[in-house]
């Protein structure tokens, strides 16, 4: 089931460093860090296989393969799963970084190809895409090959290209006439699976993230019961500071006192949001399909824990919580002993409550 609340905004950037919108953001998507798709003109693209690799070695090596073969001078790279193989992305930074910076500042927006927002094809095709036109081997759902060029292709380059890419697909001896396709933004070779949850996964967030509010709000009105961390004692000498600040009125005595504690939890609460903090970690966990084993919160720091799973979607689960705008300073580690996922980071203070959350 595809939860359309969940949809992260789309942005497009092509060489001419113009921003266009392709969708918005769902109702939750605002929380995931927006997706750009980079125009083919500023992109590079080749099909890794090494089968004779471990299936667990390949993803490595494709990794070294993009740092070691870039076409640009200044490049950015990424790997990603096309099929049963992995595809190599190249794009140039000279004409798309210093857009980029002033488009999200330190957001980090999750950087795709356009081409992998168009619907899968099966054997040869040619797209008209980005000014130009790009030439596209599927097998399998497997992107083979890809070529883009300012031209048409004509009967010799066709030749040329089918003749380096082919292998066992049959091949017209001319090009076939371009097409245009729209963009699919919930497209599955966009690498972003995760935006797909089942009905029974979705009521797990829901429900996991209303015990987690319930339990974190208790935890905070009784102070330092469970000793969650030695700086509650620091929230406590706020507290009171409150109190003292506020005149006694006579006649009021106890009354005016306990009015007096519940205004100084009021002004801490809206000073380190703890609430905000957790619901914003869960629902970016949620997005990756993982489910926090343990949160722990301190006055400006927040850990949690996450199944060694998490490890495979760490710069993912990073860029969304950054996106968030809730944290920054986000440092993941795996712990020796278990291998679970470990993520502390620093709550950013005086920012808005999720919608519903007060």
């Amino acid at each position: 089931m595809r939860l359309s609340f969940l949809q992260p905004r789309v942005d497009r950037l092509g060489a001419n460093k113009e921003f266009q919108r392709i969708a918005e953001a769902g109702l939750l998507g605002r929380l995931r860090a927006p997706v750009l798709l980079l125009g083919r003109d500023i992109c590079s693209y080749a099909h890794f296989s090494a089968p004779q690799l471990p299936r667990s070695s390949r993803r490595r090596a494709a990794s070294m393969f993009a740092l070691s073969n870039s076409p640009y001078v200044e490049g950015g790279s990424l790997v990603l799963a096309t099929g049963r193989g992995l595809g190599v992305w190249w794009w140039d930074l000279s004409r798309s970084a210093d857009a980029i910076a002033r488009q999200y500042g330190r957001t980090r927006p999750t950087v795709r190809p356009e081409t992998l927002a168009l619907s899968p094809g099966d054997g040869w095709r040619i797209l008209a895409i980005a000014g130009g036109y790009e030439a596209q081997l599927w097998s399998a759902g497997e992107l083979k090959a890809s070529v883009w060029r300012k031209g048409r292709f004509d009967e010799r380059a066709w030749a040329d290209l089918t003749r380096v890419h082919s292998g066992d697909e049959a091949t017209s001896a001319r090009p076939p006439s371009p097409t245009s396709l729209p963009f699919d933004v919930q497209s599955a070779t966009l690498g972003l699976d995760q935006v797909q949850v089942t009905r029974e996964q979705g009521m797990i967030m829901a429900v996991t993230a209303l015990a987690t509010a319930t339990l974190s709000l208790t935890l905070y009105l009784t102070g330092m019961t469970l000793n969650l961390n030695a700086r509650t004692e620091g929230v406590a000498q706020q507290t009171n500071e409150v109190i003292q600040s506020i005149p006694a009125t006579e006649g009021r005595g106890q009354g005016r006192r306990e009015d007096a504690r519940l205004t100084a939890f009021q002004t801490v609460a809206r000073s380190t949001s703890p609430l905000t903090a957790a619901g914003a970690a869960i629902g970016a966990a949620a997005i990756h399909d993982l489910t926090p084993l343990t949160l722990d919160a301190s006055l400006d720091t927040l850990i949690m824990t996450l199944p060694g799973s998490g490890a495979d979607q760490v710069e993912e689960l990073v860029a969304e919580l950054e996106g968030s705008g809730y944290f920054s300073d986000i440092r993941p580690r795996i712990e020796p002993g278990t291998g679970n996922l470990r993520v502390e980071m620093t709550v950013i203070a005086g920012q808005s409550p999720l919608e519903g959350i007060e």
